[in-house]
This record gives C-alpha cells, structure tokens and sequence, in this order.
C-alpha cells in the first residue's frame, strides 16, 4: 500500500471514530477480536501503543510474542534477533512504517549485527578511515546523526575499537543504543531510498545499505 494512502486512510479511521459512534463500537470490537486471536495483530497494536505513549527509549529485548514469522530467505531468524522483534515494530509504528515490511527488516538485522546492539565492524573501508559501522543496523557515525531522533544525536568523540589501531568515530552515547540505532537507520532508509528498499529486504535482497 503507498505510504500517504495509508496516512490519509488512518485520518479518515480517526474522524470516523470521533463522529461515529456505531462505527466506533463496530472498531473497537474487531480490533478486540484481533487482539486476542491473532498474536502478530496483537504485537503490532502493542507497539503502536508503545509509540504513542513515547516509551520506546526504555524498551529493550523482550520475548518474541507475535507469533510465527517467516525469514525471505527461508532460514530460521536467530533467537538473539527475535528478541528485538517488539522493539522493531514500536519504531515502525512511530515512523509509519507498514507492518508489511517486518520480516525484511528483521532479517536485515539479522545480516548486519545477529541481534547483537553492540556489534562494531571494525574491517571494512568505514572503519579503514575511523567511521566503524556500529549497533543494530550498523550505522557510521555522521549518518547517525543525520538521521537521528532529535535529542538523540549525541556527541562525537573518538573511542578504541578491537581489532583496529584507528580510533573511530561514535556518536555518544546513542549510536548503539537499540532503539536510537533502529531509529536513525530506518529513518535512513525512507529518506535515502524510499520503501522500495523494505520490499528488497522483504524480497530476501539483504545486501548492504
């Protein structure tokens, strides 16, 4: 579905339940039913409602409740990227991001850090100049901050890395944290390459961003 069609429509949904109290009662009863039979409905209502009330910051690993999901690849996502699973699907919800685009993502992180938040790649041509790619997402430094939830951007400095004598760049100390890291890069991808990039990922197209 494109983006704005799917934010003009939940502003339609949101003027209908304030002028419409049948149509309001017809809503809440499926979003009810939803709840309590379909465990992926369940976790993305949970998130949006994480989102909304702005807790996301605080909100780190937790046990995957949404039920089976299946990898583009056909693999098994690891248990330690599942456990962000929750997380995700808050900062989707605060980006507007369709759920539709949950498993691409997923196994994104699966293929950037395997659900290690303090991942660092400390080899490749960014950490060759002293912008290691670091978190979640792996994101350098400067595009970080670029792409950061105001607030968030943190304060460069340069730190040790293992497995380099170059001391690189960190943007202090929200670079690596789960939710800011997932925030920026995701941010990043809408603005860099639009959705097309989510439907690559859910395509099974997990290559480097």
């Amino acid at each position: 579905m494109d983006p704005q069609f799917r934010l003009d429509f939940i502003a339609l949904v949101q003027r209908r339940l304030a002028t419409d109290a049948a149509f309001a009662a017809s809503f809440r009863a499926e979003v009810a039913r939803r709840y309590a039979t379909d465990p992926f409905f369940r976790a993305v209502w949970a998130a949006g409602i994480r989102s909304a009330n702005g807790s996301n910051l605080d909100f780190g690993p937790t046990t995957w409740t949404g039920g089976s999901v299946a990898h583009p690849r056909g693999v098994a996502y690891y248990s330690s990227v599942l456990r962000w699973g929750n997380l995700v699907l808050g900062v989707m919800a605060e980006l507007n991001i369709d759920p539709y685009y949950f498993p691409g993502i997923m196994a994104q992180i699966q293929q950037e850090s395997a659900g290690n938040p303090g991942a660092i790649n400390a080899w490749d041509s960014n950490a060759q100049l002293g912008y290691a790619s670091m978190g979640l997402l792996q994101m350098i430094a400067p595009t970080y901050q670029r792409y950061a939830k105001p607030g968030y951007e943190g304060t460069l400095m340069r730190v040790s890395v293992p497995g380099t004598s170059i001391r690189q760049q960190f943007a202090s100390p929200w670079q690596t944290h789960p939710y800011t890291n997932l925030y920026s890069a995701l941010n990043y991808v809408i603005n860099r390459y639009g959705y097309s990039k989510f439907m690559s990922w859910n395509g099974g197209a997990n290559q480097g961003y």
